[in-house]
């Protein structure tokens, strides 16, 4: 079946008017859309009349024809102008026409894609054979990407631009006046002094072309004066503008950036909240999670970053915000190349995750000189410690990547002191602990000062737990006028008068031990180690039970008339050798 478009011939006078008519036919067609056309009722070789067409087919008809009669206007165009190059007023224009005509030949290739795909209803690229591929243009790409951007910061810049712009061509117009004045002086004294006719003839016609050249200069700056004074009258003050961009920006693309971040919060919150419920399944309550469990923890932190990121941009993409979508990409992509260096710790932080790195769940690590108990292994991992007052440590996963665990055992010690223990450093200092925490340890002394220590000094005085029970060894020496009875009857008679001793103080029997042996033949006594071990309970009376032991000693000496000797000094003198 065919169509017989009786088409109208166009008119000299319209011709300029014909591409105006075929883009505001092609702009037709396209909003009302292909209809397919309804057949005729009697047909004839010569033409298929349409009985009844819609508005929709008409419309479509309409655009084609306009196509045409631009087409053909465009035809002719091209004939003149190739008439006018052959012909003897083309000499010295051929660029100038020939650049026409091509001009020309654009615009009628461009109509009849535009019939094509009006016609077929299908683009011109799909219904094209064999074209050739398209080279990508990174720097084309690239514009077209960051084009909203800059275009919207023009925007924001036209004024003060135009501002700038109307002020530096004021101060140039002035220049030129300067100048124009200045040189109208200059001709002025010279034709003044001039004798020759022809010389003053030409300086008096020099002197008017910088006359018409003032002239214009005044007019057109009196012109830039003006809107430079319109510019500035309609400037508004800096509040102004503010709430100005404010209103605009929270009208269009704050809305957009409120929306979209609501969404994406949501979105977070929503797969946060299944991962939440999925790890009250049977599969994550296990004590040892399993492989298949930390690979589903690491899928869905992963699955709710990138989805959040896509959601984002997706909520852009739907409101058709470019400048705000642009940014966000720009701003991901910056993100992602900035990030290109930490992707060896990332692989590490996911081995973390699936119990494959170098600390493990359920072993042992040292963190800041203490043993910890690692728990279950997450983007913040709790180290556990009973024996500090704060017992949870919550540590970040990149911190816990530069550690290394070790299996631990059940009864293993992690800290030496309990809140309430007395311990003894290797500094002298006997306190109590009343408080210690991952970064202090804090005692109170006898009499009840207190004193603190950062844990790690603590650690490194060595604390000797007194609560566990202590020894004190005291050693006490006898003259050698008591040779005999330095070996077994002294340290008998010795011990138990120091148990009496004891027993008299108020301390139980059961709360300590006494035993006197010969420790060593001095070079001026025979000395005597005391050892005296006591309970735990006893530990707050340690320094009083050193003092009572070298007190019981010396009264026993007293008690029996043992001879405590002291350090002599011998001074062999020669004979003196007579003169």
């Amino acid at each position: 079946m065919s169509l017989c478009l009786q088409t109208p011939t166009v008119s000299e006078d319209c011709r300029p008017f014909a591409g105006a008519i075929a883009v505001l036919s092609l702009l037709l067609a396209g909003l009302i859309g292909p209809v397919h056309a309804q057949p005729a009722a009697s047909p004839t070789p010569q033409e298929v009349v349409v009985e009844g067409p819609d508005a929709t087919l008409r419309g479509k008809l309409d655009g084609l024809e306009g196509i045409l009669a631009a087409l053909r206007g465009i035809e002719q165009q091209i004939r003149a102008l190739q008439d006018e190059l052959a012909g003897p007023s083309g000499r010295g224009r051929e660029e100038e026409l020939t650049a026409q005509i091509k001009q020309l030949v654009a615009d009628q290739e461009k109509l009849n894609r535009d019939f094509n795909e009006i016609a077929s209803e299908v683009p011109f690229p799909t219904a094209a054979v064999d074209e050739p591929d398209q080279i990508l243009d990174w720097g084309h790409e690239l514009q077209e990407l960051l084009g909203p951007l800059i275009r919207e910061i023009k925007a924001i810049t036209s004024k003060p631009r135009a501002l700038d712009r109307l002020r530096r061509r004021v101060e140039a117009l002035e220049e030129q006046l300067r100048e124009a004045e200045h040189a109208q002086e200059n001709l002025s004294s010279l034709r003044a002094q001039a004798t020759h006719g022809h010389v003053v003839k030409s300086l008096s016609a020099l002197e008017r072309d910088w006359q018409e050249r003032e002239r214009l200069v005044q007019t057109e700056l009196s012109i830039v004066r003006q809107r430079l004074n319109k510019e500035v009258e309609g400037t508004r003050t800096f509040s102004e503008s503010l709430r100005e961009i404010s209103k605009i920006f929270f009208q269009s693309r704050g809305r957009n950036l409120l929306l979209a971040l609501v969404l994406t919060l949501t979105f977070w919150l929503l797969t946060r909240r299944f991962y939440l419920r999925l790890q009250s399944s049977r599969l994550f309550r296990e004590k040892q999670q399993s492989f298949r469990a930390r690979v589903a923890k690491i899928f869905f932190l992963a699955f709710s970053s990138v989805g959040s990121a896509f959601v984002f941009l997706i909520v852009l993409f739907a409101f058709g915000d470019w400048l705000l979508l642009t940014l966000a990409v720009l701003v991901l992509f910056g993100l992602l190349w900035s990030s290109k260096h930490v992707l060896e710790r990332f692989w590490s932080q996911a081995m973390l995750l699936l119990n494959a790195g170098p600390v493990r769940e359920g072993e042992v690590v040292t963190f800041r000189d203490v043993t910890w108990r690692v728990g279950p292994l997450n983007y913040y991992t709790e180290l556990r410690n009973n024996r500090f007052d704060h017992k949870v440590l919550r540590l970040p996963l990149a911190d816990l990547a530069d550690l290394r665990s070790r299996p631990g055992e059940k009864k293993e010690i992690s800290f030496p002191s309990e809140k309430g223990d007395w311990v003894l450093l290797s500094d002298g200092t006997v306190g109590r602990v009343v408080s210690q925490t991952v970064d202090l340890v804090s005692l109170v002394l006898k009499g009840g000062s207190r004193k603190a220590y950062q844990t790690s000094a603590f650690l490194g005085l060595s604390p000797q737990l007194l609560t566990t029970g202590f020894r004190h060894l005291v050693v006490f020496g006898l003259d050698y006028q008591h040779q005999a009875e330095i070996t077994e009857d002294i340290p008998a008679t010795l011990c138990e008068f120091i148990s009496h001793g004891l027993r008299d103080a108020g301390y139980d029997d059961d709360t300590y031990t006494v035993q006197v042996e010969l420790s060593a033949a001095g070079a001026s006594s025979l000395d005597l180690a005391v050892i005296a071990d006591f309970s735990g309970t006893l530990a707050e009376h340690y320094e009083p039970l050193r003092r009572l032991l070298n007190k019981l000693c010396v009264d026993a000496a007293n008690a029996h008339g043992w001879v405590i000797p002291f350090s002599q000094l011998t001074v062999h003198m020669a004979d003196r050798v007579s003169k």
